[in-house]
């Protein structure tokens, strides 16, 4: 396993970076609101963009302060992370099908639509295959992330599985096992329930990481997981 759990000692000071990240973006609001200011490229702020950052910031504090894992779709980065008081427990970089997957751009955009928060919870979620062998190594580091006893889990890695929020926002993940499907009449329909819902609109992005990290994700996404997004620069 690449990933390794961190937090204990440490669980204070991603929250004091977040407050620290708060305060100098509210003082570039400030600093804004007085008068026009310019980057090292000679380019003009943009004071909305400012705004939404700070808020973004003030969102993932108040998240951070659950003392619950919370997802975080950092598409400026690249990178998925799941976090507890605003540690990184869990991380991964993006790679997106390029074909099939829609661009980082509309998903952010679409997240952050009809919507007043900048906090959407996981909807659902649908695993379309898997195998199921999980080693009991695996499935500790796991429990200790979702905080569940590791003897009640389900020993499956999945090779393919969609995560979903409101508004017609889906990722799905692809790993690099040959799993079986679970159940081939649900798969048809969660097929057909996306493509009756598609004609209103939708964001679609593909995503492949390995299977290991898969089953950390899978058992974390339960319905209600608190999800925020860093839009692409």
């Amino acid at each position: 396993m690449i990933f390794r759990i961190q937090y204990l000692s440490w669980l204070s000071l991603p929250l004091a970076g977040l407050v620290l990240c708060c305060a100098m973006v509210a003082c570039q609001k400030k600093s804004a609101d007085a008068r026009p200011q310019k980057d090292d490229k000679g380019k003009t702020w943009d004071l909305k963009s400012q705004n939404f950052e700070y808020a973004l910031l003030q969102s993932e504090l108040k998240l951070a302060k659950l003392k619950k894992p919370y997802f975080v779709i950092d598409l400026e980065h690249e990178r998925l992370d799941i976090k507890i008081n605003g540690v990184v427990v869990w991380s991964i970089p993006i790679q997106t099908e390029t074909e099939d997957s829609d661009s980082p751009q509309n998903f952010s955009s679409r997240f952050y639509s009809n919507t007043p928060t900048l906090v959407r919870p996981l909807l659902d979620k649908h695993l379309f295959a898997g195998k199921e062998q999980s080693s009991d190594s695996v499935l500790k580091i796991v429990s200790e992330v979702v905080r569940a006893d590791v003897d009640l889990m389900q020993r499956e890695v999945p090779e393919r599985f969609q995560l979903e929020w409101d508004n017609g926002l889906f990722i799905e993940f692809r790993t690099e096992i040959a799993g079986q499907p679970r159940s081939k009449f649900k798969n048809t329909m969660v097929e057909l329930r996306r493509t009756l819902k598609r004609p209103f609109g939708e964001s679609y992005m593909i995503v492949r990481m390995d299977s290991e990290r898969a089953i950390t994700l899978y058992r974390v996404a339960e319905s209600g997981l608190p999800t925020i997004v860093y839009p692409p620069r």
